[in-house]
């Protein structure tokens, strides 16, 4: 065999070694769909952003899953989903700030709900908040002045 014969050689079953751990597959915990409705005083939730996070003591393999809220209803894919397991939820509700002249452009966070759920591996997982508007809590992320 021909050193540049060779070196095609290796070069080809490196780039096979390289390419067959790119699979396209996923990788950490299975993800599962999520859905529901949140009511505020029997209303539906305008707008707000909903976390999944697992509560199952291993943070590493316990990715949080996030969505938003509109009009009372929440779908979050497999994609980006829960894991399976004992969850803590938290919802924020959300001002959208439209003026270009002022600093706090974007969203506005007005305080946090909490909630939680138990996600199940052949479950449907809908889960339906109801809640008071005195329940809301001031958002645990807010910047204190």
């Amino acid at each position: 065999m021909s050193p540049s014969s060779y070196l095609k050689t290796v070069l080809f079953i490196v780039v096979l070694i390289v390419f067959s751990g790119c699979s396209g597959g996923t990788s950490g915990p299975e993800r599962l769909a999520v859905s529901g409705s949140v009511n505020v005083d029997d209303a539906p939730l305008e707008f707000a952003k909903i976390e999944f996070h697992p509560n199952t003591g291993d943070l590493a393999n316990s990715p949080t899953a996030f969505g938003y809220i509109e009009d009372g209803k929440y779908e979050i894919s497999e994609i980006t989903g829960a894991v399976v397991g004992p969850h803590d939820v938290i919802i924020r509700p959300l001002k959208v700030n439209n003026d270009d002249d002022s600093e706090e452009a974007g969203e506005i966070v007005l305080g946090e709900y909490l909630g939680v759920a138990k996600v199940e591996k052949n479950g449907e997982n809908v889960f339906n908040f109801q809640f008071k508007q005195a329940e809301m809590r001031p958002d645990r992320n807010a910047v204190e002045e």
